[in-house]
């Protein structure tokens, strides 16, 4: 044991009680519950945390001032971009579809954490998918629509909101699963270039579910949201809320009336439940009477047939539960119902898809969880596809026909893209080249570090094997895994609330060792010594501790707190030191604990830090007593280092973006090198944080980067996102020219729009020089800067003070 770690546990005794030594309990048979994925809601647990909304402009600012910090330099950059390592033909989850009614061929997809992406081969074929970038932070898209005779124009709604609250990405509360919005962008020129319709930037916790373009007169346009329903009558220049009622996240129209609108209301924190039509274009609306149903908090599905399309159909669900089918014959004045197969079954509040054959109206097709199909129109015929059968994926989100031949589906999935060409009887994927997983975590082989394993949203983890070949192994929501230092044919993975599974062939077969556990988060983490693959840590409410390489497992109760664990790190060169975070407890606090003694006992580290929930730890390669946290929220600094096991905290995250951190990492060759992902990217610094870089790639407008993996054989960093895969890049950088010339000490952003605000601003300083972002100074003075504003061109600027350095975005010219 080294000396400062011998110093500190002596310090830690004087100034601090331990927790009393545990009671150890091996867990034979861990806690189970009926519907164990009714996973526990931690309401509060959004990324606003410790706040109930989204800060104005949140996502819309954090976007804008990443984009102005400095990159590699071009040379460096343009020889050194991020390698893709895939998984291609595994895709993440989509959620929306639409196709040209000109060119069928061309279709495009709505993705979760990928943006906007199309095909220009019906989904067939080897890479027939490409992404498309629109210059916005637009991670969900929700809904497409296409201009009905001119298919260059086309909206696209974002943001995956399925709880009026928010969102906190799934990684603790399932039902918060998504991601925030930014409003509606819109292309007239085929998706080369976009611009704002409407500009969610001091609402980005809105979600727009569905757009729709009224045929006869493609100037007005329609959109659902969780906001209610909004109508433009300018081409989405100008838009009106029309229909004041929280999560209206579904709607339909008459193409023969298309003043005839039938939207569902329903959903998580919704503020009402039922279906509204209007027959004015939503100037007036009526609600059905079907008050045995205002209880329910799932989402409602509606389709029409095309050719009548007063002929209306609806499956009502709750939260997990499909409770009734509804059919009518003329817009829902008056209706039928039956009992439903549950097709929405535990995540009703999730899935979609409903579809009626629009040249055979006996021909329905319904997709929640699983998928259903009746072929006699009733709709209480419903038959169950075999999913494993068909080779589809689960979990639903919408289902659309080939405009030109109604026999031709598409389905957006969980697992992507996949397509029939004869109404449902028969299916094959269409994700070749549809780059869109979506990663919780990856661990890869001590040994020749070529195997990477992760878990995936939805999609079992992924296992690369050194052929470059990935399969899917394990079950479920693929979480945090481990492979054995050794033995890479041993391995663990986890499924939703800490279901744990062992491999002892390389993934072939798996052996259930924990059941899911409904206490813990939906997420929950798993981390195998660097120095003993045979120990073991994982976290519920406490820790649970393995010395066997995860074959029996006991649980510690070193945790105080009555919260569950949600990160988990280990020392890289003592096997007693470890560190674990938790989910804020009932006082409403987020809390961090260092152990030295294998978990048995801790403290808390975390008094100094800003109350924000720890998403990631990392200890310093060279010292156990320096170790790096990065925090989710707002308003606050992102990223903090301790030198001294966690009594004093430092800031670090000098003017990077005010959105939340997932991860962060250390070159474990030059520890002056740091890693950190966000909801938008990646950054890096040389100088353990004194100053950074944007070093997202250039082909992408933004990517979640939720896992860091330093590989010490390459000199490379793994990314692992949560929307377009895994990528591998250098580990070290060139700083653009200049720019180490000024301070480190850079503050939060400031956005100066005019001569007035910026005279404001500078009367709180008295000497000051201003600089380009490339370190050029072009002023000398306050007063000159002042005198010169009209010079100033819109761009980022550093302020140097004599106490620290300001980064200014002016926004005025």
């Amino acid at each position: 044991m080294n000396m400062k770690l011998i110093l500190f546990i002596t310090v830690f005794s004087l100034s601090f009680i331990f927790l009393n030594t545990c009671n150890k309990k091996e867990i034979s048979n861990p806690l189970t519950q009926t519907g164990v994925y009714k996973a526990l809601e931690f309401e509060n647990l959004k990324r606003t945390f410790p706040y109930q909304f989204f800060p104005a402009n949140l996502y819309s600012n954090a976007f804008q001032s990443m984009e102005h910090l400095p990159k590699p330099d071009l040379i460096f950059r343009n020889e050194n971009r991020w390698e893709t390592l895939g998984p291609n033909k595994i895709a993440g989850r989509c959620l929306t579809l639409a196709i040209n009614p000109v060119d069928t061929n061309q279709v495009w997809v709505g993705t979760a954490g990928a943006g906007l992406w199309k095909s220009t081969s019906g989904g067939k074929g080897p890479q027939a998918w490409t992404s498309v970038k629109t210059g916005f932070p637009a991670l969900g898209v929700t809904s497409i629509a296409i201009h009905p005779t001119d298919p260059k124009i086309l909206y696209i709604g974002t943001g995956e909101i399925y709880n009026y609250q928010g969102t906190d990405g799934g990684k603790y509360a399932r039902t918060l699963r998504g991601s925030w919005g930014i409003g509606i962008l819109k292309s007239t020129n085929g998706g080369l270039s976009w611009h704002k319709s409407l500009d969610w930037k001091k609402e980005e916790y809105h979600g727009v579910w569905r757009i729709l373009i009224d045929p006869k007169n493609p100037d007005i346009v329609y959109a659902a949201t969780t906001k209610g329903i909004l109508k433009s009558k300018d081409k989405g220049t100008n838009w009106d809320l029309i229909l004041d009622k929280k999560m209206s996240v579904e709607m339909i129209m008459n193409p023969i009336s298309p003043e005839y609108l039938t939207v569902g209301v329903g959903g998580i924190d919704a503020d009402d439940f039922g279906i509204f039509t209007s027959i004015d274009g939503g100037a007036n609306w009526s609600k059905m009477n079907l008050p045995q149903f205002d209880h329910l908090r799932g989402r409602i599905m509606l389709a029409n047939y095309q050719k009548n399309p007063q002929r209306q159909y609806a499956i009502l669900s709750d939260q997990f539960q499909t409770v009734q089918w509804l059919r009518s014959r003329d817009g829902f004045s008056n209706y039928f119902y039956s009992t439903v197969p549950d097709i929405g079954t535990y995540q009703s509040w999730y899935a979609r898809g409903l579809k009626i054959k629009d040249n055979d109206s006996s021909k329905i097709i319904a997709g929640g969880v699983d998928l259903f199909i009746d072929s006699l129109g009733n709709g209480n015929q419903f038959n169950r596809y075999t999913l494993n059968k068909i080779k589809v994926h689960a979990d639903f989100h919408d289902i659309v026909s080939n405009p030109l031949d109604p026999s031709k589906l598409y389905f957006a999935t969980d697992g992507g893209v996949f397509r029939s060409d004869d109404f449902g009887t028969s299916f094959y994927s269409c994700n070749d080249g549809l780059l869109t997983t979506q990663f919780y975590s990856g661990v890869v082989d001590q040994k020749s570090e070529k195997i990477i394993l992760g878990g995936l949203q939805d999609n079992n983890c992924a296992l690369l094997d050194p052929s470059g070949i990935w399969k899917l192994v394990s079950i479920g929501d693929g979480a945090y895994c481990t492979i054995n230092h050794s033995d890479p044919n041993n391995m663990i993975c986890l499924a939703q609330n800490l279901n744990l599974y062992r491999s002892t062939d390389y993934g072939k077969t798996w052996i259930e060792v924990l059941k899911p556990d409904p206490l813990s988060c939906f997420i929950s983490p798993l981390k195998m010594s660097p120095l003993d693959e045979n120990l073991i840590f994982g976290g519920s409410r406490q820790l649970i501790k393995s010395v066997d390489n995860g074959k029996v497992w006991n649980s510690l109760s070193s945790n105080p707190t009555s919260a569950p664990i949600n990160s988990i790190e280990l020392s890289r060169r003592n096997k007693s030191v470890l560190a674990f975070s938790t989910m804020p407890d009932p006082s409403q606090t987020a809390r961090l604990f260092l152990s030295v003694d294998e978990g048995k006992t801790s403290k808390e580290i975390s008094n100094l830090l800003p109350n924000r929930i720890v998403n990631d730890i990392a200890f310093h390669p060279k010292s156990d007593s320096m170790m790096l946290v990065s925090l989710g929220g707002f308003g606050n600094e992102h990223l903090y280092v301790s030198q001294d096991f966690g009594i004093h905290w430092e800031a670090i995250g000098n003017g990077l973006p005010d959105v939340p951190f997932h991860t962060v990492a250390y070159n474990m060759q030059n520890p002056d090198f740091i890693f950190a992902g966000c909801d938008l990217g990646l950054f890096a610094s040389d100088n353990g944080g004194k100053t950074w870089i944007n070093y997202t790639d250039s082909d992408l407008d933004v990517v979640q980067v939720y896992d860091l993996l330093y590989l010490n054989t390459e000199n490379k960093i793994l990314a692992f996102t949560h929307g377009r895969g895994v990528f591998k890049m250098n580990a070290d950088f060139r700083l653009p020219t200049g720019l180490k010339t000024i301070s480190s000490k850079v503050g939060r952003n400031e956005f100066i729009s005019n001569k007035n605000q910026l005279k404001e601003y500078l009367e709180n300083f008295t000497t000051g020089k201003m600089y380009s972002i490339d370190g050029q100074m072009i002023h000398y003075s306050i007063e000159n800067i002042y005198n010169h504003w009209d010079q100033i061109q819109n761009g980022v600027y550093f302020l140097a003070t004599s106490k620290r350095t300001i980064k200014i975005i002016v926004t005025g010219h």
